[in-house]
């Protein structure tokens, strides 16, 4: 019986150290929030946020994506009512714009900055803001 305990006890301080300070989806090492708004024939926005676990390291990743916005013209991203940045549309209106804290460099001249070390963790229920369009996150 002893044994027993002291093999849950193991198997219980791997998990504290392994596990980082959030707790991701049910789905072990993978989560995922995103809000999308706008539609059809109007401007439209996608905003995601991806938890991943590789190894020990938490990998954290955060995209905005827009189309039929005005060309040239800057819009604001907030989350929250927090501003995070803007994000210019090209000449057909559409824009990335893509942080993660481990920068895989395939492509060094792409001027993409690594997400700041204390980008905070987003949750389903948060609000994310492109311009004048609006949406809440949702688990995917």
């Amino acid at each position: 019986m002893n044994k027993f305990k002291g093999l849950i006890l193991a198997v219980l301080a791997i998990f504290a150290v392994a596990t980082p300070k959030v707790a991701l989806a049910q789905g072990g090492n993978d989560y995922r929030v995103e809000a999308r708004m706008g539609g059809n024939d109007q401007a439209k926005a996608k905003v995601v946020y991806r938890e991943r676990m590789v190894g020990n390291l938490l990998i954290q990743k955060f995209s905005v994506e827009v189309e039929r916005f005005t060309p040239g013209v800057a819009v604001a991203i907030t989350i929250n009512g927090s501003t995070f940045g803007n994000i210019v549309p090209n000449a057909l209106g559409r824009a990335e714009l893509e942080f993660r804290t481990f920068v895989v460099d395939d492509n060094p001249h792409d001027e993409e900055p690594p997400l700041p070390t204390d980008f905070p963790r987003l949750s389903a229920g948060m609000t994310a803001t492109v311009g004048t369009l609006s949406a809440t996150f949702r688990l995917r």
